[in-house]
This record gives C-alpha cells, sequence and structure tokens, in this order.
C-alpha cells in the first residue's frame, strides 16, 4: 500500500468510526445511562486497551517536562470539553445527525485557525464555502421549524462549545505530533481524561450508574466507543494530521454526518426529510469548497 493510500484509508476509517459514535453514544444515552457515565467509562476502557498495546509495543513515550502543559490542554479540549459538549448535545437534542451535521463545522473555522497558527492563506473559495455551509447547517437545524430549534438551543450551544474544543484540539496534535508518536499522545489523552472526569463522574452520575442493571446490550456501545472510537479513530488522525497537517485532515469531518445520517435511516432511528438531505449536501459541498487550496502558505 503506498503512503498516499494508508493515508486516505486512515482518515476515512477515522471518520466512519467517529460517525458511528453518535449512534453508539445514542444507543446508551436510551438505556438511561447519563452522559458523564458515558464519557468516563468509555475512556476508562480505552485507557486500558491502548496502555497495553502501547507498553506491550514498546509505542509509550516518556513526556518530556516542556510538553505537559501541552498535553494537559489537549486533554482538557479533548476529551473533556469536546465530550461534555457532544454527548450532552447528543443527549439534549436527541439526534444523532444534527450532532454529527453540527460537528462537521469543524473545518469551517479551520483555514482562520490555519492562517492564524501557520499563516496559510484563505482564498475567496473558502469564504463562498463557508457560507453554503452555514446555510447547510441552518437548514438542518430549522428543518422542522424553529419550535424545534428553540427546545434544542442549549444542546445546540453545547454543540458548539464541541466544535471549538475539536478545532483547537487538532492545533495542538499538530505540534505534539512532531515529537510523540500517536499511542503515546492518544494513550496519555485518555489517561489524563480520566482524571480529569472522575471528580465529575463520582459527584454527579454515580449514583445513577449503579441503579442501572447490567446487561450485555450494553456491553457493546461502550466496547465499539472505547476501542473504535476513542482509540482507533483517534491514532489514525493523529497519524494523518502529523502527514498532510490539520486544514487538509479536518476536510474529511465532512464525511461524518453523511457517515451518521446513512447508518441512523439504515437502522430506522431516524427520517432523512428532503431538506435534511438538501442541508446536508449544501455542509459536505461547502465544506470542500472552504477548504480549496487553503493549505499553501505565505
Amino acid at each position: 500500500m503506498s503512503k498516499k493510500l494508508k493515508i486516505y484509508v486512515s482518515i476515512s476509517v477515522s471518520m466512519i468510526f467517529w460517525g458511528m459514535s453518535y449512534i453508539w453514544t445514542d444507543m446508551l444515552l436510551r438505556t438511561k445511562y447519563q452522559p458523564l457515565s458515558i464519557i468516563f467509562i468509555r475512556i476508562v476502557i480505552a485507557s486500558i486497551i491502548l496502555s497495553i498495546i502501547a507498553k506491550a509495543f514498546g509505542k509509550l513515550q516518556k513526556i518530556q517536562k516542556g510538553d505537559f502543559k501541552w498535553f494537559l490542554l489537549m486533554a482538557t479540549l479533548e476529551p473533556f470539553l469536546y465530550f461534555i459538549g457532544e454527548t450532552y448535545g447528543i443527549q439534549i437534542t436527541a439526534s444523532p445527525t444534527l450532532a454529527a451535521v453540527m460537528i462537521s463545522t469543524v473545518p469551517l473555522f479551520s483555514p482562520f485557525a490555519a492562517y492564524y497558527f501557520y499563516k496559510e492563506r484563505i482564498g475567496l473559495q473558502n469564504y463562498i464555502g463557508i457560507a453554503l455551509s452555514v446555510i447547510g447547517v441552518c437548514t438542518v437545524i430549522f428543518h422542522n421549524g424553529m419550535e424545534e430549534v428553540n427546545a434544542q438551543i442549549v444542546g445546540i450551544l453545547l454543540l458548539l462549545i464541541a466544535v471549538a474544543s475539536s478545532l483547537f484540539y487538532s492545533i495542538v496534535i499538530k505540534k505534539l505530533a512532531d515529537n510523540y508518536n500517536p499511542f503515546t499522545i492518544i494513550s496519555y489523552q485518555n489517561i489524563i481524561g480520566i482524571i480529569s472526569f472522575l471528580p465529575l463522574f463520582l459527584f454527579i452520575d454515580y449514583k445513577n450508574f449503579i441503579t442501572i442493571p447490567f446487561s450485555i446490550q450494553n456491553v457493546y456501545p461502550f466496547f465499539m466507543l472505547a476501542l473504535f472510537a476513542s482509540g482507533v479513530a483517534f491514532i489514525l488522525f493523529v497519524y494523518v494530521i502529523k502527514e498532510i497537517g490539520v486544514v487538509r485532515s479536518n476536510i474529511f469531518v465532512t464525511l461524518i454526518p453523511v457517515i451518521t445520517a446513512i447508518f441512523c435511516f439504515i437502522l430506522g432511528t431516524e427520517k432523512i426529510s428532503f431538506l435534511r438531505t438538501i442541508g446536508i449536501c449544501l455542509v459536505v459541498t461547502g465544506l470542500i469548497l472552504s477548504q480549496l487550496k487553503s493549505h499553501k502558505s505565505h
């Protein structure tokens, strides 16, 4: 397999797992698990699996003293702020597809962040793409009128927090990926995440968590979230960011809502209305257009 093909296969697989993560999260929310419980158990399982693999294959590197602040910032952005915004956003909106579309707007802002941090140009096509994508997101959000949106405004704001966290997370990842391998970055990301979420889990969700009877049916979404969404997908994403940069990597986030919508439709959990289909198409078209030539530097 050529290096170029490896990169595109890696990022595509990563997006498929993240697209499916909204469905797995929604499955757990429907069984009365609270967001903090889902997040905490997810990253605990992921941390155990990745730490064992990284240690066994000698992939776990030691963090240099000067880089600890960057690892701490990375883990604060993801999983802490991102997962809180994403999971509570899904719970309030009750729509995995809407959540996926909101998160897919990350590439809208990537050219601006890339210009600030890496001096990458932003052309006319970027602004046209951004306008199309904003229209597309609004179409998805308003497809049932203002009544539904008013009821979901808090959820949408939480999803916007997830968007901002994801954007700055990719900026920090680019810095760390030059000195650390993906296994090291994601292993420490999950370990720090566990420490961050533990107090919240114990004080807010623990009592509810222990009242939910154990079910083998719930093992599946927890395991899939941990291994594939919090493990494999992140490792592949770090690898791709290191190879092709922040902006070009984030282009592929546009695949997430399409993947989520398709699987939700297949599973029969959501209907894809005509307006929502148009909105998703506008988002994808606009996001792709917004990235054209945006990775060129001064």
